[in-house]
């Protein structure tokens, strides 16, 4: 059966819940609701000339340097080859994030640039041609060419402004201008994404400074702002911010004075700490078993509990 049947195209297939009648006779047409269109015809004409030569339709195509496929439209390349720069850029190991959003952000300068210059490039054509078309220079005669020069040379700033006034009413080609739309968006994005980066870094930043009674949410956009507006008087702030915290940890004025417990070290840390390790070792004993244990075990310790 499957050497009989010829250009037959199959939408769906569905599970019947009793088997088909093998002695049946089953007649199968082709359906007409669809007419074939000119790319079909031209294509069903290649195949059989194809067929006849006894050769493949990829020869014929590489041959004449064209694809029978349907083409892609101007958008859609342009969506493509803008995705396949982002995730080389993004799928490269080697570059730092710093680095990927700097290439990130060129890329999308130069794809700016390029549809920009591609829309420019484009009404000019059109406007040239479309003054070709007002005027057909080659039906004059000479006296008519002489008149026709002095004229544009008198006339050449006005008509210039009235093609400047064709060119703001008529706009840009509806794919083009959503071309930059998208260009102009995904540059905004970029830019969101590179200063929540940067934010993220300056928060690492800012909690070094916790310690001298910094607020980090409000020390990172102050820290991200002068980066930004002065990188010398940023240098000369976290400068000042590392003095402070330099002399914080050489007076240690929050190791004495910032918690109610005994300082690192001390006795009475000491004994605390034994005692949890008594209790910890042994469930069943209690925190005044444990410190009786501590007493009769170190009269330091002792000492240091009774004071």
């Amino acid at each position: 059966m499957a050497k009989k049947l010829k250009n037959v195209l199959v939408n769906s297939v569905d599970l019947c819940k009793q088997g088909a009648n093998q002695r049946a006779f089953i007649c199968l047409k082709k359906s007409v609701e669809e007419g074939n269109s000119v790319s079909d015809i031209k294509t069903s004409i290649i195949q059989n000339v194809c067929k006849e030569l006894n050769i493949s339709i990829e020869d014929v195509c590489e041959a004449l340097g064209f694809c029978i496929q349907e083409e892609e439209t101007q958008q859609q390349k342009m969506k493509k080859a803008m995705e396949k720069s982002f995730m080389s850029v993004l799928q490269d190991e080697s570059k730092t994030a710093e680095q990927k959003q700097q290439i990130l952000q060129k890329s999308v300068n130069e794809f700016f640039d390029t549809v920009y210059n591609f829309a420019k490039s484009e009404q000019k054509t059109e406007q040239e041609e479309q003054e070709a078309e007002n005027m057909d220079i080659n039906k004059m005669t000479d006296d008519d060419k002489a008149i026709y020069e002095k004229l544009k040379k008198k006339y050449k700033s006005e008509e210039q402004t009235e093609l400047k006034q064709k060119t703001e009413q008529k706009g840009l080609h509806p794919e083009v201008k959503k071309a930059l739309q998208e260009a102009e968006t995904a540059k905004k994005e970029l830019e969101k994404l590179k200063k929540s980066l940067e934010l993220k870094e300056f928060e690492g930043i800012a909690k070094q400074y916790e310690v001298i009674g910094k607020n980090t949410e409000e020390l990172v956009p102050k820290l991200y702002e002068l980066k930004k507006s002065n990188e010398q008087a940023y240098d000369d702030y976290i400068a000042t911010l590392n003095e402070m915290v330099e002399m914080t940890q050489a007076s240690g004025i929050f190791k004495e004075y910032g918690s109610s417990r005994a300082g690192t070290g001390s006795q009475k840390q000491q004994a605390e700490q034994r005692i949890q390790e008594l209790m910890k070792s042994d469930t069943a004993m209690t925190y005044e078993q444990a410190f009786t244990r501590v007493c009769e075990e170190s009269a330091e310790l002792k000492k240091a509990l009774e004071y």
